[in-house]
């Protein structure tokens, strides 16, 4: 039962993630401007996604895996809209 209950606080708390990652996407279209977002950070933040999400592949937590790729994935996106947006800039 723990395992359940913690089963979907893991995904509940990687769909915050995306959720934050959406909202600053959102706030970069909308200012048309990515010159304030830090690419150093961005790039040590998809470094350190990786790292987690290969470790968890060896774990073979399903959860996990999927939230975690799920977070890699939009942490590219988010990546790619900032430099598109600092290029027009």
């Amino acid at each position: 039962m723990t395992e359940s209950i913690l089963n979907v606080l893991t995904i509940i708390a990687f769909g915050f993630f995306t959720i934050e990652n959406l909202m600053q996407l959102y706030h970069i279209y909308k200012r048309k401007s990515s010159l304030d977002i830090s690419i150093v950070s961005l790039y040590l933040r998809i470094v350190g996604i990786n790292v987690i999400f290969m470790k968890l592949l060896f774990v073979g937590d399903i959860f996990l895996i999927i939230g975690q790729f799920s977070l890699a994935i939009i942490s590219f996106v988010y990546l790619g809209t900032v430099l598109y947006y600092r290029k027009k800039h």
